[in-house]
């Protein structure tokens, strides 16, 4: 598809001219770019040379097997407009073949003369250049070279002023430039590129608009600065109009520059939704590319972090269905992101989990959790962890089979997965019927090895999984080796961690006589298990179980 783009701008005007016969052998054909006496029958070389090189990459091997690359770069600064002109043009066929066919043409000094032509070439020099310049570029190393040696400042200025064909190619060169690379996309606002990037989008030719899409997208990525440029200059409205009625490719392309727009937070969430965008990307749910499902269910799950109404905007939208649809049937990476909409849904109410679980959301976040990759399984656990956190949803989780493999992150899991594992398990524990099951899977010596050695975060998760397993297994967890890592956090741990460890400590202390010697022998200090509870609001509980340490210490 680029190569078939990119050859797209690319004019070779590969007849003879009459009464002007050449050699047909391609050697014969490069000896002639050598040879200056004869400028016409110079030009018809290259012309033929092009026409050859774009039939077939071997045409192109040939014609560089040949010698004519430092001919051929040499015609870019000594020949005449036309000859100029073609000589990129042929270069830029050339370039299409690949890194080594680069890296061949960059070491026979094509990278300056082509950036010249960019700034005071013919208008179809200037177009074949950049092409040749777009090519080059796939590669990192040269794209860093080409933005040195100065191709960025003219691109923008091609993509002000220059006709439509000109303009087109300048915002094409320029999205190969923006991508991956915070130094040239600076280079390009420092250049001035938004302003007519945005005049382009509102009022450029169809593929102008089109290819304008993703350069603001790739602008906007990262850069919350570029982000409000975009949003003052007017550019939602027809990101969203190009959404409703561009290509494939377009929808595709502008679902991700909407998705990099939203990243900078509420406010531009609200906007992209009040431009009207939201319908016509969760159609791309069902009917778009790949790709466009893997953008739209970026934007979602941003949307969804920022309030219940957010949530319920995009369930009255219709998108759980087709979310489902994604997480049982898309490709891994629109699965890992579905997991994440379907999961910031469901921290906010037990309306939206319980629409969530309507729509068949849980069997397949299971079989994520069991047979996804490494950060499908992180995933997984965090939004079942936030389902779970709805009482009425536990059973389902456990008769999907979630317990076994939510334990098994625990042992084998990253530290995120094990920390999200962990506070799945402790919302799941909350559940009389499931809190035995989880200590027969053998959780409670994993979590106090969490206590132990993970971080603070997933302690604080693991901590909270103890306070709700203590009310029913205090021996198990004893016997596992909690006490001594529940002491220190309580004695040397962040406040968050005192305190929680201060709550799993007095459930403990509710066991019985022998459960309270245990603990006070470990050197509990019972002024620290008080300090959490003012005295106007101890429960009747809480005060039980301190009298009972006092009076056993």
């Amino acid at each position: 598809m680029a190569r078939a783009i990119l050859i797209s701008f690319i004019v070779i005007d590969g007849q003879k001219e009459e009464n002007m016969p050449l050699p047909t052998d391609i050697p014969s054909l490069v000896k002639l770019l050598k040879d200056g006496s004869d400028v016409a029958k110079q030009e018809a070389a290259v012309s033929v040379l092009g026409t050859l090189a774009a039939q077939s990459n071997e045409q192109g091997t040939t014609i560089v097997s040949a010698g004519a690359l430092k001919p051929l770069v040499a015609l870019l600064t000594s020949g005449a407009q036309r000859i100029r002109e073609k000589a990129a043009a042929l270069l830029s066929t050339l370039a299409l073949d690949g890194a080594q066919r680069s890296a061949h043409i960059a070491s026979a000094g094509a990278l300056q003369p082509l950036v010249a032509l960019l700034k005071e070439g013919s208008g179809g020099a200037k177009v074949a250049a950049a092409v040749a310049l777009v090519a080059l570029a796939a590669s990192e190393m040269l794209a860093s070279q080409i933005a040195k040696a100065g191709a960025i400042p003219p691109l923008v200025q091609m993509m002000k002023e220059g006709t439509d064909c000109e303009q087109e190619c300048a915002v094409l060169a320029l999205i190969h430039f923006s991508r991956q690379s915070v130094e040239r996309c600076s280079l390009m606002e420092n250049a001035g590129a938004l302003e007519p990037l945005l005049t382009l989008l509102k009022e450029g030719t169809a593929i102008a608009k089109e290819h304008a899409a993703p350069l603001i997208g790739n602008l906007a990525a990262g850069s919350e600065q570029r982000i409000m440029q975009i949003v003052k200059g007017g550019g939602i409205p027809p990101l969203v109009k190009l959404l409703r009625e561009g290509s494939e490719i377009a929808k595709e392309s502008t679902s991700a520059t909407l998705a990099n727009i939203a990243s900078a937070g509420k406010e531009f969430c609200a906007l992209i939704v009040d431009a009207g965008a939201l319908k016509p990307l969760i159609k791309l749910l069902s009917e778009g590319s790949e790709n466009a499902k893997v953008y739209v269910s970026d934007f979602l799950g941003r949307l969804a972090l920022h309030s219940h109404e957010s949530g319920l905007l995009i369930i009255d939208a219709g998108a759980l269905q087709p979310l489902v649809t994604l997480l049982k049937e898309g490709p891994e990476a629109a699965k890992l992101l579905t997991a994440s909409v379907l999961g910031n849904l469901a921290v906010w109410s037990e309306m939206l989990v319980s629409q969530i679980a309507k729509a068949g959301a849980i069997p397949p976040l299971v079989k994520l959790l069991k047979a996804g990759s490494d950060e499908g399984k992180e995933r997984a656990a965090a939004a079942l962890g936030s389902i779970a956190r709805s009482h009425g949803q536990c059973t389902q989780i456990a008769s999907a089979v979630a317990l076994e493999p939510l334990v098994k992150l625990l042992k084998d899991g990253s530290a995120n997965a094990k920390g999200y594992a962990s506070g799945a398990l402790a919302n799941l524990a909350a559940h009389a019927e499931l809190s035995p099951q989880i200590v027969t899977l053998g959780a409670l010596p994993l979590f106090v090895k969490l206590l132990k050695e993970g971080s603070e975060s997933v302690k604080q998760y693991t901590l909270f999984a103890l306070e709700q397993l203590s009310s029913n297994s205090r021996v198990q967890i004893l016997n596992a080796g909690a006490l001594q890592p529940l002491v220190t956090l309580l004695r040397t741990g962040p406040e968050s961690l005192k305190k929680r460890a201060a709550r799993v400590l007095r459930n403990l202390a509710a066991g019985g006589e022998e459960i309270r010697s245990r603990i006070v022998e470990a050197g509990v200090p019972v002024k620290l298990l008080m300090e959490d509870f003012p005295s106007a609001s101890v429960n009747v509980r809480a005060v039980s179980v301190f009298s009972l340490l006092v009076t056993s210490s």
